[in-house]
C-alpha cells in the first residue's frame, strides 16, 4: 500500500466520523450539556457540586471549578451548536494524536510499504473507543493531545517549560494525567514538572476573579470530596455502578458477593469467591501498588540503541495504567489505551512482514481488536458486557502484549 492509500484512509476514516456525529448526531450534546450546565449555575454564583444535572436530572457534577469556568463561553451558544463546536475540535485534536503516532512510531520504525496496515489496523481496533467519545461528546481526546503534545515538546523537541505547562492544562481538565508527573521527576526533568505545578495552583485561584475566592475555595473542596467522598465503600466499590470498569470494579465484582447492577437487576452470579467489602479493599489497594511497582520495569535502564521506541514504550504504559489504577473510569476513558494499542500493531505488522506467518502475537492482537470494538459487534449484549467488565480484561490482555514486546525485541525484528 503507497502513501497515497494511507491519506485515502484518513480521508474516509474521518468522512465517516464527521457523518456521524457531525451530520446524523447534530442535536446530542451527550456529557458535554452537563458541563455547560453547570458552567452555566457557577456563573450565577451557585455551587455545582449540590445539584444534579442532566434531562432528567439524575447526575452528580464532578468537573473541577476550572474546567467549568474556561468553558463559558459555550454556555453563551444553544448547547447543541456549543457541542457541534466541541465535536470538531475533537475530530481535529484525534487527527493530530494519529500523527504524533504516525511520526514517533510507524515512520521511524516501520518501512512505507506497510505503515497503511498498521493505520488501518489501529482505525479498526479503536474505533469504539473513538465513537464513545464522540457519541457522548467527552473530553479524553482533548487530555490525551495535549499529553502527547506534552511529551513530544519535552523529550524530542527539548522544550520542557512547555511541555510542563501542558500536562498542567491536561490536569486542569481531570487529574489522571498526574501518573506523568512523577515520571518527569525520574527522568529529571525539572522544569517539566515546575512548570506543571505551576499551572496547576494557577488554576486553583482563577475561578475566584469570577465567583469570589471564598465560593472558590468551597467549590475545589466540594469537589474534592466528591472525588474523595466520606463512604470509604462508595469510594472504594465505585458505586456497584455497571458502567465502571478498571482495577477496582473488577475486583469488586470478582470477590463481594451480591453486588447489585445499579440500574438493571441482573441475578446471575459473576463473583468467584466471596472474601468480602474489607478483603477486598486491599486486593484493590494492592492492584494499584502491583501496577505502580510494573512502571520501575518500564522505566528500568535497558540496552536498546532506539531511544524513541524506548520513550514510546514507556509512554504507552502509563497511558494504559490510567483507565486500571482509577477508580470510576467509564468505556471513553479506556482511549488512553491507543498508544500501547498502536505499538503492538508495528511490533506484529513488523514480524509479520518478515516471518510471513501468522504468529500467536498477531492472532493475540486481532482477538485484542475484536474485544475493544465487542459492543458495536454484538451490542445487544452491553449490558452484560459491563455488567461482567469485559473491557479490564482486554486493557490486561494488551498489557500483557506490551509486556512481552520489548523495545529489545522489536528492534531484533529485521527486515
Amino acid at each position: 500500500m503507497t502513501i497515497g492509500n494511507k491519506n485515502s484512509l484518513y480521508s474516509i476514516y474521518f468522512m465517516v466520523l464527521a457523518v456521524i456525529f457531525l451530520g446524523f448526531e447534530f442535536f446530542r450534546s451527550g456529557d458535554f450539556y452537563i458541563y455547560l450546565e453547570a458552567s452555566a449555575d457557577l456563573f450565577s454564583s451557585e455551587n455545582i457540586f449540590h445539584k444534579k444535572y442532566g434531562t432528567p436530572p439524575t447526575f452528580f457534577y464532578f468537573g473541577n471549578p476550572f474546567l467549568t469556568s474556561i468553558l463559558r463561553p459555550f454556555t453563551l451558544l444553544p448547547f447543541h451548536i456549543s457541542a457541534f463546536i466541541w465535536k470538531i475540535l475533537n475530530l481535529f485534536l484525534l487527527f493530530k494524536i494519529f500523527q504524533f503516532i504516525e511520526k514517533l512510531l510507524f515512520q521511524s520504525h516501520l518501512k512505507s510499504a506497510i505503515r497503511s496496515r498498521a493505520t488501518l489496523l489501529l482505525m479498526l481496533g479503536s474505533f469504539f473507543l473513538v465513537y464513545s467519545n464522540l457519541h457522548l461528546v467527552q473530553l479524553t481526546i482533548v487530555i490525551l493531545f495535549l499529553c502527547f503534545e506534552s511529551l513530544n515538546q519535552t523529550f524530542h523537541k527539548k522544550k520542557p517549560l512547555l511541555g510542563g505547562l501542558l500536562l498542567g492544562f491536561a490536569m486542569c481538565f481531570k487529574l489522571t494525567p498526574i501518573v506523568f508527573l512523577p515520571y518527569l521527576l525520574y527522568k529529571q526533568q525539572w522544569r517539566g514538572f515546575n512548570s506543571a505545578l505551576v499551572v496547576l495552583f494557577t488554576a486553583i485561584i482563577i475561578p475566584s476573579i469570577y465567583v469570589g475566592w471564598e465560593l472558590n475555595l468551597t467549590l475545589w473542596h466540594n469537589w474534592f470530596s466528591a472525588l474523595i467522598p466520606e463512604n470509604p465503600d462508595w469510594a472504594t466499590f465505585d458505586m456497584n455502578n455497571r458502567k465502571n470498569h478498571g482495577i477496582s470494579a473488577w475486583l469488586s465484582t470478582l470477590f463481594i458477593a451480591n453486588i447489585e447492577d445499579n440500574v438493571v437487576r441482573f441475578t446471575h452470579r459473576r463473583h468467584l469467591i466471596d472474601f468480602g467489602y474489607t478483603a477486598t479493599k486491599y486486593l484493590i489497594y494492592g492492584g494499584r501498588v502491583t501496577l505502580m511497582l510494573l512502571t520501575f520495569y518500564f522505566l528500568k535502564n535497558r540496552k536498546e540503541s532506539d531511544i524513541q521506541l524506548k520513550l514510546f514504550w514507556e509512554w504507552s504504559y502509563l497511558f494504559l495504567v490510567i483507565p486500571l489504577f482509577f477508580p470510576q473510569q467509564r468505556l471513553y476513558n479506556f482511549l488512553f489505551l491507543v498508544p500501547a494499542l498502536s505499538y503492538i500493531i508495528a511490533y506484529q505488522i513488523k514480524k509479520y512482514t518478515v516471518k510471513k506467518n501468522v504468529t500467536w502475537g498477531l492472532f493475540l492482537l486481532f482477538f485484542l481488536m475484536l474485544l475493544f470494538n465487542l459492543e458495536i459487534v454484538i451490542g445487544i449484549f452491553r449490558k452484560y458486557l459491563w455488567y461482567h467488565k469485559y473491557m479490564t480484561y482486554a486493557t490486561f490482555l494488551l498489557l500483557g502484549l506490551l509486556l512481552y514486546c520489548k523495545p529489545s525485541k522489536f528492534e531484533k525484528v529485521t527486515e
